[in-house]
């Protein structure tokens, strides 16, 4: 073994021609010089090296150094040797070629800077590359910006992220990050002072992380059009205390509320029945303990006889109104997968939603007392319906030709 190895211990690496740093003796050096014929460091070689503010590492150097490099918290620079085939420095940062783009590995975690406008070259952020910077609070990013992987800007300092406004693949608003045609929402600041926010029209999926381990933010409002939530999306903010859902969501990935220990209110824009239909993975109990509030049952049947709100609250269908009838003729979309009946209407008419052939499920409340001829004759992936107490009559082949349809409980009033 080189004299130079003597202060660190090793074993030889797997090809047998370097060797492995399994522990290094070192507590009060600032600068840490990785010796030339090592090639790797074991995940947990430095737990007591916590005053290294520099790092040199050899062209020998080939393995994945970042649990090496979480465990050094006063670090500002990481130099890397001319010749080393897979890592470089770009102004004191580490970096590698990923899938062919300069990517940014690590920022180290003490560098005393607010704000870094990533260089030019760097065209895409790994996974925590600035998980535990202490003095970060904005990155800027150039129009040639391509790729970020998972939780790439999950940072306690960061307050914002600023993309150029010519990058074809990402945009930002209010400091958060999207996809530039603003359907996926990426990233919303870790140390953001925001504490109630709602999410720009348009999204259509929340991307895992998202909010990860925020603990200022108290209230999101999820606006409708976003039908995925993935997992881990407000995984450890506990300071969350309410959340408002849209009717669109369809699912919401594991954990993606875990550690929300504040987490008392959900409010959703349908009713139970359709709350039960969206699909919640392992990990979400906390929403199963919350308060919820269904604002599909927020109105009264009087609501439904003032003007002023009729017209907004039946947006989805040709309606009449004749006395104390409330009269669905015909839904405006024939496409939609999900349809949720507004209390207070009396009457599904004759071929209402006849071949709808994507509508999936239906809500009807309990204020239905008549369907009509051919309601939902032809709805071909319709499979399920729950016909509520209260309902007097059901026309001829109102669920005909509903192939996927299975057994259907019949009301006591019929």
């Amino acid at each position: 073994m080189p004299a130079d190895l003597e202060i660190f211990e090793t074993k030889p690496d797997e090809s047998g021609t370097g060797f492995v740093i399994t522990k290094i003796n070192l507590t009060d050096e600032e600068v840490l010089q990785i010796p030339e014929g090592v090639t790797a460091i074991a995940y947990n070689a430095t737990p007591r090296v916590n005053k290294v503010k520099r790092v040199i590492l050899p062209a020998s150097f080939r393995d994945n150094i970042t649990s090496f490099i979480f465990g050094l918290g006063e670090l500002t620079s990481i130099e890397v040797a001319e010749d080393n085939p897979v890592y470089s420095s770009v102004n004191g940062c580490l970096c590698r070629l990923n899938y062919g783009r300069l990517t940014l590995w690590n920022y180290p975690d003490a560098k005393e800077r607010e704000v870094y406008i990533l260089p030019r070259q760097i065209r895409s952020v790994s996974n925590a590359a600035f998980y535990n910077t202490k003095h970060l609070r904005c990155i800027v990013l150039h129009s040639e910006f391509e790729f970020m992987v998972g939780r790439a800007f999950q940072s306690a300092s960061l307050t914002e992220v600023q993309i150029d406004e010519n990058n074809p693949k990402y945009i930002s608003k209010d400091g958060c990050v999207l996809t530039r045609d603003g359907t996926q929402f990426i990233y919303f600041p870790t140390a953001s002072p925001v504490t109630e926010y709602t999410l720009p029209e348009g999204v259509k999926r929340i991307e895992s992380a998202a909010f990860y381990k925020n603990t200022v933010i108290r209230s999101v409002t999820v606006p409708e059009g976003v039908e995925k939530i993935d997992g881990n999306t407000f995984q450890g903010c506990a300071n969350l205390t309410e959340i408002t859902l849209p009717a669109s969501l369809r699912s919401i990935g594991e954990k993606a509320f875990d550690g929300c220990k504040s987490l008392k209110r959900v409010i959703y824009a349908l009713d139970g029945i359709m709350w039960d239909r969206i699909e919640i993975a392992p990990g979400n109990d906390i929403l199963a303990d919350c308060e919820r509030e269904y604002l599909g049952e927020a109105f009264s049947k009087d609501s439904f006889m003032d003007e002023e709100n009729l017209d907004e609250i039946m947006a989805a269908f040709e309606y009449e109104k004749d006395g104390d009838r409330l009269i669905i003729k015909k839904i405006k979309d024939s496409e939609a997968e999900e349809v949720h009946i507004p209390y207070g209407v009396t009457d599904i008419g004759d071929k209402a939603m006849i071949r709808c052939f994507d509508l999936r499920a239906i809500s009807i409340p309990d204020t239905v007392k008549r369907i009509g001829n051919e309601a939902f004759l032809s709805c071909s992936s319709l499979e399920k319906v729950e016909i509520p107490e209260g309902v007097e009559s059901i026309g001829d082949l109102a669920f005909g030709c509903c192939h996927k349809l299975g057994r259907v409980e019949l009301p006591s009033t019929l």
